[in-house]
């Protein structure tokens, strides 16, 4: 069977929330019919303390199992996983236990789907995790980013705030330094008033307080440029962790929601499946309509289409925030290298040459620095957690699941006719649809997309089937009577009369109908005798009656009003017949 081929943003929630799976996926088993509850063993007691002994026993080191490791899928993976039923045994009240701090929609699903894939293992939180954020909400991989760049900003700004202290230390120091030379000299007389030794130490004086007032100037600098610049990166990064944090499409529990209603349709899929694949076997949930599976599908695809659509959103959101994220970063090292350029300019205009020889490596390093190089190296270790540039939306209709392909899913017949309502008796078009467990369903339009629920619902092995009109009526008429759902008072009990376009669209729905129906009364071919058959296979067949051509000129109301009076009258003749032949 040829692969279809992946969706980018099946491929996307793959390889963000995939795990190890099975490369073969079993075929699900039909359930019981009625599936016995299962006893649960009773968990057990706990033990009860030990008296106090007078030395205490040393306490055995509690293991912590570790999470399960993530891994993409692999490349030979089908275009689309099917969706897992989720498991039916009840977690360990351990295992229930959980916080209430809002919960990932991502981090916390109910169950896997390789198209659009999150992991039960997956938490909100990074601790307990590895450096390459195994199991995250790609959110929180992006924010930890953040943080992290924020660490080293107030990293730069706590070493620059420490050397704007360096230079204001210095700065007081030689000044200090300089009041050591008393000029003029005490012993004046002894030394020359000019061109002496006074002047030499006159010179050493005026060095050290022009050094001085470099060192001021440069903590003046480093303070009011460098430090200042940091501190608003730092607080810039601050406001994007801010904002990110505050985003409620990256954190909305709708994904996490509309998983769980999706897995409760697929379990109730496959348990209506296996309830009418029991080889004949007959249940009374099979006469609730909420039963049939090809209503339980219809509800299921809108249910998945609900899902997709929120999976779709948020995806688009955090696709978003990526880029935005990408964006700011570049923003980042742009600034960092312009505050360093700023400082070693300073330097180097107003230092030795010694400074120049300590910066050269630095600038070595900013001039390789580009503003995507972290960037890049990022998504090099996190991509398969994140979204690619070229994400589309998934396509419901593209998602396997199981029982996708059964037969009980798809219409056994469906096609446009006609019923007479019950209290105007008028004729009202509908889309009917037959299906393989027995029900006939009257929806309003066959877009069941929109309309996904029937207005009617009959059970046809329960049901009584009324005769078809004969050919050369004007109306192609025929009645059904039993158990079902539907009106405007919703009565368990349902009568439609059914209108086709042809006679022989009308003897092809009737009869397909009459397989399946408890019992039924239908026209006998020539003439015109009606036949009672039930389930049991047994005949009560009336005798012969001519019909004269002028019975057909009028439809009677309903069509095959006189054929059930022509029943009831030869109902005591074909019961004699039996005896008679004997």
């Amino acid at each position: 069977m040829e692969e279809k081929k992946k969706s980018t943003l099946g491929k996307a929630f793959a390889r963000t929330f995939s795990r190890k799976t099975p490369s073969k996926t079993a075929e699900p088993a039909p359930a019981a019919a009625a599936p016995a509850p299962v006893a649960e063993a009773p968990a057990p007691a706990a033990a009860a303390p030990a008296p106090a002994a007078a030395t205490p026993a040393p306490e055995k080191p509690v293991e912590t199992p570790s999470a399960p490791e993530a891994s993409p899928p692999s490349s030979t993976a089908s275009s689309v996983s099917p969706i897992a039923i989720p498991d039916s045994t009840p977690a360990s009240p351990a295992a229930q236990t959980h916080d209430s701090s809002p919960k990932s929609p991502i981090s916390h699903s109910a169950h896997v789907r390789e198209g659009t894939a999150l992991t039960n293992a997956s938490a909100t939180s990074h601790h307990g995790l590895g450096e390459d954020g195994e199991g995250l909400n790609p959110a929180d991989i992006l924010l930890n980013r953040l943080n992290a760049f924020r660490g080293v900003i107030k990293n730069l700004q706590q070493y620059f705030t420490d050397i704007a202290h360096v230079e204001t230390t210095m700065s007081k120091s030689m000044n200090k330094t300089s009041g050591v030379i008393t000029i003029p000299f005490k012993d004046g007389q002894q030394f020359l008033g000019t061109g002496g030794l006074q002047d030499v130490c006159i010179g050493i004086r005026d060095s050290t307080k022009t050094r001085s007032d470099q060192h001021a100037s440069a903590a003046r600098f480093v303070e009011e440029t460098i430090v200042k610049n940091l501190r608003k990166l730092k607080q810039d990064i601050k406001a994007r962790v801010k904002t990110l944090k505050a985003d409620s499409s990256l954190y909305s529990n709708k994904v996490f929601k509309e998983r769980e209603a999706t897995q409760e349709k697929i379990a109730s899929l496959a348990k209506a499946i296996g309830l009418y694949d029991m080889s004949g076997q007959h249940h009374h949930d099979m006469e609730k309509a909420s039963s049939d599976p090809f209503v339980i599908n219809l509800a299921l695809r809108r249910q998945l289409a609900k899902q997709v659509q929120e999976e779709n959103l948020f995806a688009r959101a955090l696709k978003q925030c990526q880029e935005e994220v990408k964006t700011f970063e570049a923003h980042i090292i742009k600034e960092v290298k312009q505050i360093l350029a700023a400082y070693s300019e300073y330097q180097l205009n107003n230092a030795t040459n010694a400074f120049a020889q300590s910066w050269a490596p630095t600038q070595l390093a900013l001039n390789v620095l580009q503003e995507d190089s972290e960037w890049n190296s990022f998504l090099e270790r996190h991509g398969h957690r994140l979204f690619p540039s070229d994400m589309v939306d998934a396509n419901p209709d593209e998602i396997d699941y199981p029982c996708k392909d059964s037969p009980y899913v798809a219409p056994a017949k469906a096609a446009n006719l006609s019923r007479q309502t019950t209290i105007v008796k008028s004729w009202k078009d509908g889309y009917f649809v037959l299906t393989l467990a027995g029900w006939l369903h009257v929806f309003v339009s066959s877009d069941h997309e929109k309309d996904h629920t029937p207005d009617h619902s009959i059970y046809i092995p329960t049901s009584t089937l009324g005769p078809h009109t004969e050919a050369g009526q004007k109306q192609h008429v025929f009645s059904l009577e039993g158990k079902g759902k539907g009106g405007l008072l919703h009565k368990d009990t349902q009568t439609l009369t059914l209108r086709a376009h042809s006679r022989e669209e009308m003897v092809e729905w009737w009869s397909d109908i009459s397989k399946r129906a408890h019992s039924s009364t239908f026209t006998q071919a020539g003439d015109g005798s009606l036949d009672a058959v039930s389930r049991s296979a047994s005949i009560l067949k009336s005798p012969p009656t001519s019909h004269p051509k002028d019975e057909h000129s009028q439809d009677p109301s309903p069509p095959y009003a006189a054929h059930e009076e022509k029943a009831a009258e030869g109902a005591p003749a074909a019961a004699a017949t039996p005896a008679a032949a004997s």
